[in-house]
Protein backbone atom coordinates (compact mmCIF):
# COMPACT_ATOMS: atom_id res chain seq x y z
CA UNK A 1 0.00 0.00 0.00
CA UNK A 2 2.71 1.92 0.51
CA UNK A 3 4.53 2.19 -2.95
CA UNK A 4 0.60 2.66 -4.16
CA UNK A 5 0.51 6.15 -1.78
CA UNK A 6 3.71 7.22 -3.17
CA UNK A 7 2.90 6.38 -7.19
CA UNK A 8 -0.30 8.24 -6.68
CA UNK A 9 1.52 11.34 -4.52
CA UNK A 10 4.07 11.18 -7.82
CA UNK A 11 1.06 10.10 -9.93
CA UNK A 12 -0.60 12.09 -13.19
CA UNK A 13 -3.28 11.94 -15.75
CA UNK A 14 -3.93 13.65 -18.80
CA UNK A 15 -4.41 16.75 -16.87
CA UNK A 16 -1.12 16.89 -14.89
CA UNK A 17 -0.28 15.97 -11.11
CA UNK A 18 -2.68 14.03 -9.11
CA UNK A 19 -4.56 16.68 -7.26
CA UNK A 20 -5.21 16.36 -3.67
CA UNK A 21 -8.52 15.61 -3.45
CA UNK A 22 -8.50 13.69 -6.36
CA UNK A 23 -5.95 11.24 -4.72
CA UNK A 24 -8.03 11.45 -1.63
CA UNK A 25 -11.00 9.92 -3.44
CA UNK A 26 -8.91 7.12 -4.56
CA UNK A 27 -7.60 6.86 -1.01
CA UNK A 28 -11.23 6.84 0.23
CA UNK A 29 -12.66 4.13 -2.26
CA UNK A 30 -9.77 1.53 -1.91
CA UNK A 31 -10.00 2.33 2.15
CA UNK A 32 -13.44 1.34 2.18
CA UNK A 33 -15.00 0.09 -1.08
CA UNK A 34 -18.88 1.06 -1.40
CA UNK A 35 -21.97 2.12 -2.70
CA UNK A 36 -20.46 5.86 -2.16
CA UNK A 37 -16.94 5.82 -2.82
CA UNK A 38 -16.96 3.44 -5.96
CA UNK A 39 -19.48 6.22 -7.06
CA UNK A 40 -17.37 9.31 -6.42
CA UNK A 41 -14.12 7.72 -7.35
CA UNK A 42 -15.40 5.58 -10.63
CA UNK A 43 -14.97 8.05 -13.23
CA UNK A 44 -11.10 9.36 -12.10
CA UNK A 45 -8.46 9.45 -14.89
CA UNK A 46 -6.05 7.64 -13.42
CA UNK A 47 -2.73 7.00 -16.01
CA UNK A 48 -1.10 9.95 -17.94
CA UNK A 49 -1.00 8.31 -21.51
CA UNK A 50 -4.52 8.13 -22.31
CA UNK A 51 -8.04 8.47 -20.66
CA UNK A 52 -8.20 4.91 -18.67
CA UNK A 53 -11.15 6.13 -15.77
CA UNK A 54 -10.39 3.56 -12.02
CA UNK A 55 -13.84 1.55 -13.85
CA UNK A 56 -11.90 0.80 -16.87
CA UNK A 57 -8.40 -0.12 -14.99
CA UNK A 58 -10.68 -2.25 -12.69
CA UNK A 59 -12.47 -4.16 -15.33
CA UNK A 60 -9.23 -4.28 -17.57
CA UNK A 61 -6.56 -5.60 -14.73
CA UNK A 62 -8.97 -6.99 -12.32
CA UNK A 63 -11.97 -9.09 -13.85
CA UNK A 64 -14.52 -6.34 -12.74
CA UNK A 65 -17.78 -7.86 -14.49
CA UNK A 66 -19.92 -4.28 -14.72
CA UNK A 67 -19.43 -2.78 -18.16
CA UNK A 68 -22.58 -0.03 -17.78
CA UNK A 69 -25.07 0.93 -14.82
CA UNK A 70 -28.53 3.18 -14.66
CA UNK A 71 -27.87 6.31 -13.72
CA UNK A 72 -30.68 6.04 -11.18
CA UNK A 73 -29.91 2.63 -9.61
CA UNK A 74 -27.22 1.12 -7.29
CA UNK A 75 -23.97 -0.43 -8.78
CA UNK A 76 -24.96 -3.99 -9.05
CA UNK A 77 -21.37 -5.13 -7.90
CA UNK A 78 -18.78 -3.16 -6.04
CA UNK A 79 -15.17 -3.72 -7.14
CA UNK A 80 -13.37 -5.28 -3.59
CA UNK A 81 -10.22 -3.75 -2.36
CA UNK A 82 -7.95 -6.06 -3.60
CA UNK A 83 -9.62 -5.63 -7.51
CA UNK A 84 -8.91 -1.94 -6.72
CA UNK A 85 -5.49 -2.52 -5.66
CA UNK A 86 -4.58 -4.71 -8.91
CA UNK A 87 -5.86 -2.49 -11.09
CA UNK A 88 -4.59 1.03 -9.63
CA UNK A 89 -1.08 -0.94 -9.12
CA UNK A 90 -1.11 -1.64 -12.84
CA UNK A 91 -1.92 1.24 -14.22
CA UNK A 92 0.50 3.42 -12.14
CA UNK A 93 3.44 0.87 -13.03
CA UNK A 94 3.43 0.30 -8.82
CA UNK A 95 4.96 -3.68 -8.66
CA UNK A 96 2.41 -6.28 -6.88
CA UNK A 97 4.42 -8.57 -4.51
CA UNK A 98 4.79 -11.07 -7.68
CA UNK A 99 6.53 -8.94 -9.55
CA UNK A 100 10.06 -7.88 -9.55
CA UNK A 101 10.65 -3.99 -11.31
CA UNK A 102 13.16 -4.14 -14.25
CA UNK A 103 16.17 -2.76 -14.08
CA UNK A 104 16.17 -1.45 -17.50
CA UNK A 105 12.97 0.08 -17.66
CA UNK A 106 11.01 0.43 -13.95
CA UNK A 107 8.29 -1.58 -12.67
CA UNK A 108 5.07 -3.49 -13.74
CA UNK A 109 7.07 -5.15 -16.43
CA UNK A 110 7.27 -8.83 -15.25
CA UNK A 111 5.24 -10.88 -17.22
CA UNK A 112 5.45 -14.21 -15.25
CA UNK A 113 8.23 -15.70 -16.83
CA UNK A 114 11.20 -13.70 -15.39
CA UNK A 115 11.39 -11.34 -18.97
CA UNK A 116 10.42 -7.81 -18.88
CA UNK A 117 6.90 -7.42 -20.87
CA UNK A 118 8.58 -4.41 -22.39
CA UNK A 119 12.24 -5.83 -24.25
CA UNK A 120 12.05 -9.43 -23.35
CA UNK A 121 15.12 -9.67 -21.41
CA UNK A 122 15.53 -11.23 -18.23
CA UNK A 123 14.69 -9.31 -14.83
CA UNK A 124 17.83 -8.57 -13.04
CA UNK A 125 17.27 -8.15 -9.43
Amino acid sequence: MLLLMRALDKGSNAFGALRPDIRARLYAVVDNPGQDTWEDAHTIIIDADGFTTLWQAVGTHAGYPVRSKDLERPWPIVPTREQLLTALCAELGVPTRTERPCTQCGPGHDRGDGRCARHGKAIRR
